[in-house]
């Protein structure tokens, strides 16, 4: 993985289904807790590596799956939803 900067590798995967499939018809809020999760790495961005804790939000549509992701700041900072790459 030396020099491996264009790869992805993911080590800790945790998945939970919040609503059955079918149509959204109005705005909704969904509330989730990952109970009794260890982090056992701190976020961590050096030079060769970058290890970060994230909550990606997935829904499909008509024309392909579209992803976002729920990102916490290494100091713990508000979470905001960026676009995935």
């Amino acid at each position: 993985m030396f020099f491996d900067r264009g790869n992805h590798y993911e080590f800790l995967s945790l998945v939970q289904e919040l609503a059955a499939p079918g149509e959204l018809q109005h705005p909704q809020t969904f509330d989730f807790n990952f109970k009794n999760v260890e982090k056992q790495y701190e976020s961590y961005n050096g030079i060769n590596v970058k290890l970060r804790y994230f909550t990606r939000v997935e829904r499909p549509w008509p024309w392909g799956l579209q992803c976002g992701e729920l990102r916490r700041g290494a100091a713990g900072g508000p979470h905001g939803l960026q676009r995935a790459a």
